[in-house]
């Protein structure tokens, strides 16, 4: 237990060192990584952030965590310190994952079903709004209460067939560095008049879908704007996985490899770019009511030419070794998504997509 506790705070004020001095906000955070580590709690740690335990008794713990902070996901670190084999660690893994989504959907729809008994019709439809947003099929929750199915239009019942749905809704981002950034996230006053003009249109955007990792930088750069986007327009926005348990590692994706992924999604909206095709993220397709698409942005908005940045950065320089050019490439990459340009692409991204849903509904072919 002890080594990997170490490991972790070493690892956390590793990435925060990287951040250039003069950005200043993270110093604090910093400071309080080093006194941690001068004098690691391992009762505190072991008291407040670790689960032991068969699998029954960890999917509790984790399942009481998640309803008494109103969590929507959990990320778990297990074998701190490495002291089983990985086969071992990854079949618990495994085990905890699949009863853990069992048992959050048969609560789901328990509740679901019973609220469904006691609502209007008014109440039901915008039930029904919510549910879709979180990835949850009303067909089914409605059948639970006895209720006749309803058909649906063909693009949402291939949207509810999907699997790995990410049930952030705009204003419930999940992982950290999500809240913090759509915590600062702030469209401008003319970007708030534009979409909101935008869905007042006929055949207007009404739904956003994304696809998205949160390990991914462009996601983490503009994700948070896309639900600031969402919440001003009142659209209704769904955010699905690319990957499954393994992170893809070709350019094209393959559904019959990885069944636990939304490959099948994925090879919908491929990036073309350099002569091919690429899984790039973030996905975000603009639709109106009744699924017509309007308009598709990827990866990253054409004032940011990435590709050039990045292979600068990772360019070995004069006298480096091999180590240390990929350590000052990191560092670079790092300082930069701290940096105030990170947000002015961000802003890029929400304009451009503004613009071109403008020229969609007002340019007539």
């Amino acid at each position: 237990m002890r080594p990997g506790v170490v490991k972790y705070y070493q690892n956390i004020r590793t990435i925060f060192a990287q951040i250039p001095a003069s950005y200043g906000d993270h110093l604090p955070r910093l400071k309080m990584i080093e006194e941690t580590l001068a004098n690691l709690p391992y009762e505190k740690f072991c008291r407040d952030q670790g689960v032991f335990g068969d699998t029954a008794e960890v999917v509790d713990r984790l399942q009481a965590a998640r309803d008494e902070f109103g969590l929507s996901q959990i990320i778990c670190w297990f074998d701190q310190g490495s002291m089983l084999p990985r086969a071992e660690v990854e079949a618990r893994d495994a085990t905890i994952h699949r009863r853990g989504r069992a048992q959050a959907r048969l609560t789901r729809r328990a509740r679901a079903a019973t609220a469904y008994g006691k609502e209007s019709r008014d109440d039901q439809e915008r039930r029904d709004s919510r549910a879709i947003r979180q990835g949850h099929d009303v067909r089914r929750i409605r059948e639970m209460d006895g209720q006749p199915r309803e058909p649906l239009p063909r693009g949402l019942r291939q949207l509810l067939r999907r699997r790995r749905v990410d049930r952030r809704r705009p204003s419930r981002i999940t992982a950290a560095v999500f809240r913090e950034r759509y915590a600062r996230a702030r469209l401008s006053d003319q970007q708030t008049a534009g979409i909101k003009w935008l869905a007042a249109q006929p055949n207007g955007p009404a739904k956003i879908l994304v696809i998205s990792e949160d390990w991914s930088s462009d996601c983490r750069r503009d994700v948070p704007m896309l639900a600031r986007l969402a919440e001003a327009g009142g659209l209704e926005m769904r955010i699905f996985n690319r990957d499954g348990k393994k992170i893809l590692g070709t350019r094209r994706p393959d559904p019959a490899a990885y069944p636990d992924a939304n490959h099948d999604l994925m090879l919908e909206f491929l990036n073309a770019k350099n002569g091919g095709e690429w899984a790039s993220l973030p996905v975000a397709v603009f639709y109106t009511k009744d699924f017509q698409e309007l308009h598709r942005y990827i990866e990253y908005p054409a004032i940011y030419n990435k590709d050039r940045i990045r292979g600068y950065q990772q360019a070995a320089r004069s006298g480096e070794s091999e180590a240390q050019t990929k350590e000052r490439g990191l560092r670079e990459f790092v300082g930069m998504q701290a940096s105030p340009f990170f947000d002015v692409w961000a802003s890029a991204g929400v304009d451009e997509i503004l613009s071109a849903l403008y020229e969609k509904l007002t340019v007539k072919a």
